[in-house]
């Protein structure tokens, strides 16, 4: 599920970074001429349309997550090895043992 999460965040930055340089496209247009003489204005509005972006995809995120929870409540623990069971001896001390005999 972590690769759909990463997805997910890729996703809300690019569409953020897109609102932002559409909006920033936009005020270059819409601004008079006297008014253009730094890029201020247009950053500081490129950089809230796309923080408006992104929270309001997180809130979405947010509320689907409260729905659906992200790991499954039907998943099984790992399984554990028997406590009874015999560990292998190593090859090397059996033969010797076998040698004895």
């Amino acid at each position: 599920m972590e690769g759909w999460r990463r997805l997910w965040v890729f996703v809300k930055w690019c569409v953020s970074i897109a609102a932002g340089i559409y909006s920033a496209g936009n005020l270059a247009a819409v601004a008079p001429p006297a008014t253009n003489d730094s890029g201020f204005p247009v950053f500081m509005g490129a950089a809230l349309a796309g923080l408006i972006t992104f929270g309001f995809l997180s809130a979405l995120e947010w509320v689907y997550r409260g729905f659906r929870p992200l790991v499954s409540p039907t998943a099984e623990p790992p399984a554990t090895p028997a406590r009874e069971a015999r560990p292998t001896p190593h090859p090397h001390t059996e033969q010797k043992n076998v040698e004895r005999l």
